[in-house]
């Protein structure tokens, strides 16, 4: 682990020279080898924002979906609930003696 902990600068600082440097003695026959890896480089980093844009928004919903239930519960259990039960009279499971 320290022989990767400190080569890989090295690596990193030579990585577009060495591309460069294949790119220019690659045969004109195999240049469909980068330019494939770069288009798919380029269309998973579009799908990929569009998987967290999508993430983002359900994750979104989601908070603001409790948010409301809990200030619901909240407020209903300061004022005993009183702000619920005009909607409790259609649930036919609740027990007579609630008003």
């Amino acid at each position: 682990s320290v022989v990767t902990t400190f080569t890989t600068p090295y690596f990193i600082r030579m990585a577009d020279p060495t591309a460069n440097f294949v790119e220019a003695h690659l045969p004109r026959r195999l240049h469909f080898l980068i330019n494939r890896y770069t288009e798919e480089a380029t269309t998973s980093a579009s799908a990929t924002r569009q998987l967290w844009h999508s993430l983002f928004k359900r994750y979104l919903w989601r908070v603001v979906l409790y948010s409301i239930v809990l200030i619901a519960m909240s407020d209903s259990s300061r004022t005993g609930g009183a702000c619920l039960l005009p909607w409790f009279h259609c649930f036919s499971w609740l027990p007579s003696c609630w008003p």
